[in-house]
């Protein structure tokens, strides 16, 4: 028997009616948002195609039991997801987790977003009341719990105990994963944590997690996308009718121009080179899209598709960005002036952009530094002592777990000193290997680091006699966050680091790219 077969037979042997067919279809039929809304009135799909399949698999019908959206801002899954919350409280009950990043935003959603939600679908009388504070006191939500009938909700966030508690539930939302802390203490992955508490329900759990990401080093829902299906949304060109993935490039998003002031922004199609409105996507949206080539033509609606074969079949992972923000939102002209801006103030703003208009991890990029000017740089000077022009020393310590097979290979902490200089120059003033075992951040070599800083104050003499100190100190936190977390605190000004994990070149692109010889493929950091 296939999984959906066995979902649809344990729907049926219920002493209740069987859920909804179409959990898309119960949401539109239920959902009413409220006039404080950039839409108010009944919940259309219509208007947000891409929204359609990512919500079908949340319900019980659907063999898909895992999915991670990456996003953008504005482009309306938060509010499908509450209908689908909704759905598995109110359509078909069952014990759900929905998981954010703090418990301030946990306590607003409890008691405002989720709330609306249910008394715009007329709810409340399914709801069962809880003592909260004096004895003759009672409230729907209580301690960051919402009970129905049929199941409950719990609301936390990562720094909740409730997180790490013994519970047990079918669905699991996890809103901002990226807002998450990748580590908790002692317990290991937040997110394991909580796929935990679903690990009964088997084939019928859903677990879904959705977030705008930070960075390509640390951002937790960008690992969850690609250990997924990385699903792209394909929409149909309302001129020649072949499909095109939206993208915020500069060869597909342009903008006609007149003394520096923007007339028009368009997509420009990839197929047939021809530009596409805005306004287009009412056409592209469509569930019979027609195209201006061929009117007589049936086309497919815009649809997801897959770009990479994984072997978890029942694994799902989206990507959508801001040029899909339905018609009345954000418009091509928003996201291309959007990107301007944040082009001319710089990294900061260029990071902001990526993360919240092209739904992308932000990567940092730099200047390649060539072997032949190090070697030029080069001069003699006695190690531990530090050249005059230095003005402040710095520490990078390196973690190094070993092989319990190759005694040549221990585990270890490998720290380096360096003077830094005007004009980006900089001095190795110290290169120092401390052996032993680095799981505890209170002995081995975290506590002979500990003694060597204890005996030289991390002080050093410049060849005018003035004494520096160690400014600041980065430690790797890539092997064990929670020990190298725990070691920084008990120092000043030492802080945890992460480097690159998918750090690739092109031998093609060597010129372009430094010197290094053979190109580099390079997975570590």
């Amino acid at each position: 028997m296939t999984d959906t077969g066995f979902l649809i037979l344990q729907n049926e042997q219920k002493p209740t009616a069987p859920p909804p067919a179409s959990i898309v279809d119960w949401i539109e039929a239920k959902r009413i948002l409220p006039p404080n809304t950039p839409f108010p009135g009944p919940y259309r799909f219509s208007r947000t195609p891409y929204q359609r399949e990512i919500v079908e698999n949340l319900g019980p019908y659907s063999p898909i039991n895992n999915i991670a959206v990456l996003k953008c801002r504005k482009v309306g899954l938060t509010t499908a997801t509450e209908g689908a919350i909704a759905f598995w409280a109110f359509a078909w009950p069952a014990d759900q987790i929905y998981s954010t990043a703090s418990e301030a935003l946990a306590k607003q959603w409890a008691t405002e977003t989720f709330m609306h939600v249910i008394e715009s679908m007329g709810f409340q009388d399914r709801l069962i009341p809880l003592f909260s504070g004096g004895r003759n006191k009672r409230s729907a939500v209580t301690k960051g719990k919402i009970e129905y009938l049929g199941g409950h909700l719990d609301i936390i966030s990562s720094g909740s105990l409730d997180a790490r508690r013994q519970k047990n539930a079918r669905c699991i939302f996890l809103d901002e994963v990226d807002g998450l802390p990748e580590m908790t203490q002692q317990e290991g992955s937040y997110i394991d944590i909580l796929r935990g508490h679903q690990m009964s329900w088997g084939a019928r759990r859903k677990f879904c997690a959705f977030s705008s990401p930070t960075t390509y080093e640390s951002s937790a829902i960008w690992r969850l996308y690609n250990e997924g299906d990385c699903r792209k949304f394909l929409v149909p060109c309302p001129i020649c009718g072949r499909h095109i993935e939206l993208k915020d490039t500069d060869d597909q998003l342009k903008a006609e121009t007149q003394g520096g002031e923007i007339l028009k922004v368009y997509y420009l199609c990839e197929h047939c080179g021809e530009a596409i409105s805005n306004n287009d996507k009412m056409m592209m949206y469509a569930d019979n899209p027609r195209c201006r080539k061929a009117p007589d033509k049936k086309l497919d609606p815009a649809h997801w598709e897959p770009t990479k074969k994984i072997n978890d079949p029942y694994s799902r992972s989206y990507s959508i960005n801001a040029l899909y923000s339905p018609i009345g939102a954000l418009t091509f002209d928003d996201v291309y002036k959007a990107k301007i801006k944040a082009e001319k103030e710089g990294p900061d703003a260029m990071r902001s952009y990526v993360n919240l208009y092209s739904g992308l991890p932000f990567r940092d990029t730099g200047a390649r530094v060539k072997v032949d000017t190090v070697l030029n740089l080069r001069c003699s000077y006695k190690a531990g002592t530090v050249p005059r022009d230095c003005l402040f020393l710095v520490m990078a310590v390196d973690v190094q777990r070993g092989s319990e097979k190759d005694e040549a290979n221990p585990p270890r902490l490998e720290l380096e000193i360096m003077g830094v200089c005007r004009g980006r120059i900089s001095y190795s003033i110290l290169y120092k290997r401390i052996e032993g075992a680095v799981d505890d951040p209170y002995s081995g070599a975290w506590a002979e680091l500990n003694e060597w800083d204890a005996e030289n104050k991390l002080e050093f003499k410049r060849e005018d006699g003035v004494s520096l100190r160690v400014a600041i100190a980065g430690i790797d936190s890539g092997y064990n966050p929670d020990v190298t977390y725990r070691f920084c605190e008990t120092w000043k000004a030492c802080y945890p680091i992460k480097g690159f994990f998918d750090l690739t070149v092109n031998k093609k692109d060597r010129k372009d790219r430094g010197d290094l010889p053979g190109g580099y493929k390079s997975t570590g950091r």
